[in-house]
């Protein structure tokens, strides 16, 4: 039963981790976007 489980445990949590950082990465691009385009505009 661990044996099955913990890789599968392990591959979520690599997956988890990888759309973790790929969501701050864009959160921190839209908002150096945001304020160098919008704040500008304003």
């Amino acid at each position: 039963m661990l044996r099955v489980g913990l890789p599968t445990v392990t591959d979520i949590g690599a997956v988890g981790r990888s759309i973790l950082v790929s969501a701050c990465e864009l959160f921190g691009l839209g908002t150096i976007l945001w304020v160098v385009y919008g704040g500008g505009m304003r």
